[in-house]
């Protein structure tokens, strides 16, 4: 009798231990599910980009890419300089 008293904490342990396992897995795969949604999200937004801005009306890409992100950088990087110059800084 005594040696069913001293199993019943082992295999208690074993049963939670297992059932901790089986859950933290579960999440694990929730998580990666929301990781890969994300992922897509994010690559369909980069399409859309680059497609928006990257081809004329006919859909034919406009020189190489190096070519077309420095030319968005500078358009950017122009409209921030003359928002900057029409918006006056407060002096003190």
């Amino acid at each position: 009798m005594s040696h069913l008293r001293q199993t019943r904490i082992p295999v208690a342990l074993g049963i939670l231990g297992a059932s901790l396992l089986f859950y933290v897995s579960i999440l694990l795969i929730v998580g990666s599910r929301l990781a890969i949604a994300a992922v897509n999200e994010e690559m369909s937004y980069s399409r859309q980009f680059f497609k928006r801005h990257f081809t004329d009306e006919q859909g034919v890409r406009r020189g190489s890419l190096w070519q077309q992100m420095s030319e968005l950088l500078r358009r950017s990087l122009s409209q921030k300089k003359t928002i900057q110059k029409e918006t006056p800084t407060e002096q003190k």
